[in-house]
């Protein structure tokens, strides 16, 4: 046996024996990163200790759907509606909070979108429901945590949310039921 194919087949003992445990908390460590970078005012909302367990169960459960890491953690917001069915359901609206970062996902998706002529850039479009709607307290939080992007001043919640990209900035707005349905 050659001295690669050793190396190779010691490598691959290590991997399966998970002695290389450092792959694979610097693997968790950038996708943390990634998804609090994502969603800051739902990590605002959680606190660190509540969504640094939440996100890292995540990141064990989902792989990359994209190269970019900065549009990783596309069903994060399902993962944090899915809280509501745990040991922890009474802790937090957990239906508000999904909410909060399908937000801040669809603002991942804009601010990172190709510039396009057909449509606006990253554009998305968000159903609002009667039980996870937003306060103007978690408005004003989401506005702080995303400073290149413009909110509209008076917010529906009881209306559809669309959120695009207009030259370097998000636009996030309530639109009446009849556009977000001509949009969809």
């Amino acid at each position: 046996m050659s001295c690669y194919a050793r190396l190779i087949e010691q490598f691959a003992e290590g991997v399966l024996s998970e002695e290389i445990a450092a792959y694979t908390d610097n693997y968790i460590g950038a996708h943390l990163s990634a998804i609090e970078t994502t969603y800051p005012a739902l990590y605002e909302q959680l606190g660190a200790d509540t969504f640094g367990a939440i996100a890292q169960m995540y990141i064990r459960h989902h792989v990359p759907q994209s190269w970019d890491i900065n549009l990783y953690g596309e069903a994060f917001y399902h993962w944090i509606r899915g809280q509501t069915e745990g040991g922890k359901a009474d802790s937090f609206s957990w239906g508000t909070l999904a909410r909060i970062a399908q937000i801040e996902y669809a603002i991942s998706i804009a601010y990172y979108a190709k510039e396009s002529q057909e449509l606006p850039d990253g554009l998305s479009l968000i159903e609002q429901s009667e039980q996870d709607q937003i306060s103007p307290d978690l408005l004003c939080a989401l506005t702080k945590q995303h400073p290149y992007t413009d909110f509209q001043a008076y917010y529906d919640p009881k209306l559809p949310i669309i959120v695009w990209r207009e030259g370097i900035r998000v636009q996030v707005r309530s639109v009446a039921h009849e556009l977000f349905q001509a949009l969809e």
